[in-house]
């Protein structure tokens, strides 16, 4: 599996953001069956459509100021959510039992 090519861009424009602002790019996730994830809900990830950045150093002024920049340039490309039915391309969450961390997504 790859990833969708609507993936490469909105990598794209999240390590923009970061080294804008010199903020670390930690790829902690990409391509996974996600046996290994508690809890785990959204296919995302197993089909090349997700990737989690490590979000542990960012200030927290940068972790809503990604959220914003991303929603605005690339929101059209994100994923529906299935709680509440909407487009969402960046996520800052946690799974229990780990650690915070932006959830980059886009749509099948």
């Amino acid at each position: 599996m790859a990833f969708q090519p609507a993936l490469w861009i909105v990598i794209g424009h999240f390590l923009t953001y970061a080294q804008k602002y010199n903020l670390p790019a930690v790829m902690t996730s990409a391509i996974s069956d996600r046996h290994n994830v508690y809890n785990s809900i959204s296919r995302t990830h197993e089909t090349g459509r997700a990737v989690d950045f490590r979000s542990k150093s960012w200030p927290d002024e940068h972790k809503s100021g990604v959220i914003d920049y991303m929603n605005k340039v690339a929101g059209h490309y994100g994923a529906i959510s299935s709680s509440d039915n909407e487009r969402r391309v960046i996520v800052h969450h946690a799974v229990v039992g780990g650690a915070e961390h932006f959830h980059l997504q886009v749509a099948r």
